[in-house]
């Protein structure tokens, strides 16, 4: 990035830089003496019929503000494609660099890229490149150390930035909010859908922490009917028979009851009519 100097007009207003570039074309002659002479040289290559030059980034980089001060339309036209593209196909996602930064195939991760792009872009006036580099920088993967610490990107800029990537991160979790809603009302209808199938229309549900309004349970039987088998008639009338002799059943003992009933064996065949 040498030959990169500060220029005052892409921190001024759209006015300021508007006079100064009427002054510059009023002028018979303009001083480059603070200019790179091979800047120049690859900027007049690109308008000489006789030289092809291919443009790449690293070249981009450096023509774009030479182009917007100069009024090269067309130059600074290419120039904007040229790094939009670039920054598109920049993965978000750091990758690990071949070698120390001095290294000549050293490849810039993507906070460099765009740190270098923004430079170029406020320096050029390109709003189409600052627009990409802001929309990158939202995404939470980039790193922002390099971007307060860099002193050559304007205030107003970083201002921009930083508000994108507040927007970015208060959408996510509007959407996040949003999402934890939705889940929440499908529960709740699900809820209510195994209510109305599976909790009878009598009793309240379990799951609000109510009691249950249950019916009456109906009065356990405290004595069974007897199974009438075929002694159940001679069984009743051994009971009677006992009955007429020592009083009700429950004042006599079983033993008492087992000689009654032994002893009337007999009474009662030839006394069933009196049963």
């Amino acid at each position: 990035m040498a030959g990169f100097l500060p220029v005052t007009d892409s921190r001024s207003s759209s006015h300021t830089h508007s006079a100064a570039l009427s002054e510059k074309k009023a002028k018979a002659e303009l001083k480059i003496a603070d200019k790179n002479y091979a800047d120049f040289v690859d900027m007049f290559a690109f308008f000489h019929p006789g030289v092809c030059r291919e443009l790449n980034d690293k070249m981009a980089l450096r023509l774009l503000p030479l182009s917007d001060e100069f009024q090269m339309a067309a130059l600074k036209d290419r120039c904007e494609r040229l790094l939009v593209n670039v920054l598109k196909k920049t993965p978000m996602v750091n990758r690990a660099s071949k070698g120390p930064p001095t290294h000549k195939n050293r490849r810039d991760n993507t906070p460099e890229i765009l740190l270098k792009c923004i430079k170029a872009a406020d320096q050029g006036n390109s709003s189409v490149l600052l627009n990409q580099c802001i929309k990158m920088f939202s995404s939470p993967e980039i790193a922002l150390k390099d971007l307060k610490a860099s002193s050559e990107i304007s205030d107003t800029t970083k201002s921009k930035i930083f508000e994108t990537r507040m927007d970015a991160a208060s959408n996510k979790l509007s959407r996040m909010a949003n999402e934890l809603d939705r889940e929440k009302h499908e529960k709740e209808m699900l809820k209510k859908q195994l209510v109305d199938r599976f909790v009878p229309k009598n009793r309240s549900p379990r799951y609000n922490g109510s009691e249950p309004t249950l019916e009456q349970p109906r009065p356990f039987p405290v004595k069974l009917p007897a199974h009438k088998h075929h002694h159940y008639i001679a069984h009743q009338r051994q009971i009677k028979y006992a009955e007429n002799i020592l009083g009700p059943v429950h004042e006599f003992s079983r033993n008492d009851f087992k000689d009654v009933r032994l002893f009337g064996r007999g009474m009662m065949k030839s006394d069933k009519g009196d049963l």
